[in-house]
């Protein structure tokens, strides 16, 4: 049980990373243009 909430979590921070990274991309595309 305690190996699934870690799980949980981490999947949880990778996708707000991915967000956040996908989110400055996004930023930077805009200035750019």
């Amino acid at each position: 049980m305690l190996a699934q909430l870690k799980t949980f979590v981490l999947i949880r921070e990778a996708i707000k990373l991915t967000f956040l990274r996908l989110v400055e991309y996004l930023e930077h595309q805009h200035l750019w243009v």
